[in-house]
C-alpha cells in the first residue's frame, strides 16, 4: 500500500478511442519501487505506464503520453491517453 512518506506517482486516463481496458477517471498510483495501488487496464498498457512513472517520480514533473493498443497482442485495439503525476513525499 502507498505510505504518506512514499515517493510516487499518479496515472490517470485522460481519454480514450475506440474499445480499450481503462476508461476516462481510471487511476493507478505507481511506487518508486514499481508497485501499484488500483488499475488503468492491465497488461502492456499499465507495464509502460509504470516505466514512465517511475521516470516521472525521479524527475518530479508531471507528464502526459499517449498509447495505441492496436496491432498489439490483445483484443482491444483502441487508444488511450495518460496524465501521469508526482505525488507524496517533499523534499
Amino acid at each position: 500500500m502507498f505510505k504518506d512518506r512514499e515517493k510516487g506517482a499518479l496515472a490517470t486516463v485522460i481519454e480514450t478511442r475506440g474499445s480499450t481496458p481503462g476508461k476516462p477517471g481510471s487511476k493507478m498510483i505507481v511506487t518508486e519501487t514499481g508497485e501499484t495501488v488500483g488499475t488503468i487496464g492491465g497488461g502492456c498498457l499499465e507495464a509502460g505506464t509504470i516505466e514512465i512513472a517511475k521516470q516521472v517520480i525521479k524527475d518530479k514533473k508531471f507528464r502526459t503520453f499517449d498509447y495505441s493498443l492496436k496491432g498489439r497482442d490483445v483484443s482491444c485495439g483502441g487508444w488511450v491517453s495518460i496524465m501521469i503525476e508526482p505525488i507524496g513525499a517533499k523534499e
